[in-house]
């Protein structure tokens, strides 16, 4: 126990206390929080596919525009 009454720990542990109460959304979203739960292998691919395709619509919709 003498460890977590060094100075050194006792300033990161304030430090770590601060960052967990942070505010990663801005002012009033209240605290962050990782409640996105798990996601299978199939999910992720199917989620990067889907980005990948509105991607590629939207720089073919730009290069439309361009013509």
């Amino acid at each position: 126990m003498a460890h977590w009454s060094t100075p050194e720990w006792i300033a990161k542990s304030r430090i770590t206390a601060q960052n967990r109460r942070s505010e990663t959304g801005g002012p009033g979203t209240g605290l962050s929080k990782h409640t996105g739960g798990s996601r299978t292998a199939m999910v992720i691919d199917h989620v990067a596919d889907e980005r990948i395709r509105l991607l590629e619509e939207e720089i073919m919709s730009m290069r439309e525009n361009e013509e």
